[in-house]
């Protein structure tokens, strides 16, 4: 079976836009690995947010450039 990580990506950004409070860094991780961080950016402070540690040291690096 073939796996089709862009539905992976469109599942778990559902999940964060339904209040799952994990995916909101998923999502951010996934803008990020694609070289995206201006959508990345909503996502990780949407985990800051929710007081993860992740996201926020993941934003300080984005704001480094």
């Amino acid at each position: 079976m073939k796996k089709d990580k862009g539905l992976g990506a469109n599942y778990i950004e559902l999940a964060a836009k339904q209040g799952y409070d994990k995916a909101p860094l998923a999502v951010g991780g996934i803008y990020l690995n694609h070289q995206k961080p201006e959508k990345a950016r909503p996502w990780l402070e949407k985990a800051d947010a929710q007081g993860n540690q992740k996201a926020q040291e993941l934003i300080e690096k984005l704001n480094k450039f």
